[in-house]
């Protein structure tokens, strides 16, 4: 009898125990499980990140190459905002043939060290592009915004001509319209001849300071002489009695072409002028500052475009020049 109480409470005591053994081993694998998921869902975190990460890295190594490249499509051309650069070079189409990112395009821009913008403009995109090219557009010519018409561009080769032959033009217009007979202008351009001169100096010792001995000094002068004159145009006209205003763009803030309207259409041009001469200063009608010919020579140099004068050097000519207007009525 008391061996089988004994072996009853032995059993009992055994499955306390297995179900203990059971129930921890039930809590171990809740916990491991949960262990394992936490594991799980930051493992998954990390490659999320590293993933977006890597994105992101793609997305910026491709903007960068797109900003490289600047290609320019027909949404961006056509754009109310849209700044067209003032100047323009026409490429051909298969420069950029196979580029994946230039797909489509109409053309790229650049820009050069002083932030001066060029459009490399295809030659396909020409007509569609609603500008106008002096004397014709051709592939491999750079070519400069017109003064007074943002929808013509002229070679660059071409511009400072183009540009004087537009003022003789107005100024011709002028002499019509104020009922001219007769018209002469007259170019008048100071030329520069260096002529060095040595110079030489004794200079005394100043009494009473030590340590100033006299000596020499040696130096040299430059000067300036001599000036060139050409005539640009002679016309002759029937003449008229009734003068008119003429429109100015060039000489639209010139006090001498002011004053010689003035004196044939203002009120008080009763005592009309019969035979006048005008010198115009070319300050106030040129084509660009010597600061912005600077920049273009230098984004052309970029380029590799070489013309046969820089645009700093015409522009510097063009300053030195004085226009003699005479006008007989």
């Amino acid at each position: 009898m008391a061996l089988d109480k004994l072996k009853k409470g032995i059993g009992k005591v055994g499955g306390v125990v297995a179900g203990v053994g059971s129930a921890a081993a039930e809590k171990a694998a809740k916990a491991g499980g949960a262990a394992a998921g936490v594991i799980a869902d930051a493992g998954s975190a990390v490659a999320d990140k590293a993933k977006e990460g890597m994105q992101i890295a793609a997305e910026a190594k491709l903007e960068a190459r797109k900003k490289r490249l600047g290609p320019v499509f027909r949404e961006d051309y056509f754009a109310d905002d849209y700044d067209l650069p003032y100047i323009i070079v026409i490429e051909d189409e298969d420069q950029r043939k196979g580029e994946e990112l230039c797909e489509g395009a109409i053309g790229w821009l650049t820009v050069s060290s002083d932030k001066v913008e060029v459009l490399h403009l295809y030659r396909e995109f020409v007509d569609e592009s609603g500008l106008r090219f002096h004397p014709i557009p051709r592939i491999g010519t750079a070519y400069l915004v017109d003064c007074f018409d943002e929808k013509r561009f002229v070679a660059t080769d071409a511009f400072y001509s183009e540009m004087q032959k537009d003022k003789m033009s107005e100024l011709q217009g002028v002499a019509y319209a104020l009922g001219a007979t007769y018209c002469i202008l007259e170019s008048l351009e100071a030329s520069f001849s260096e002529s060095r001169t040595s110079l030489k100096a004794s200079v005394k010792a100043d009494a009473g300071e030590e340590g100033k001995g006299g000596g020499e000094v040696a130096g040299s002068e430059v000067r300036s002489q001599g000036s060139s004159c050409s005539m640009l145009f002679e016309k002759e006209y029937a003449g008229s009695d009734d003068p008119q205003r003429p429109p100015l763009r060039w000489f639209k803030h010139d006090r001498e072409i002011n004053s010689l309207i003035e004196m044939r259409c203002g009120d008080g041009a009763n005592n009309s002028v019969k035979k006048t001469k005008v010198v115009i200063d070319s300050s106030s009608s040129a084509a660009m500052t010597i600061k912005r010919a600077a920049q273009i020579d230098a984004a052309l140099k970029g380029l590799k475009i070489k013309g046969a004068v820089s645009f700093e050097s015409q522009c510097k000519s063009e300053l030195r020049q004085k226009l003699v207007f005479t006008v007989v009525f």
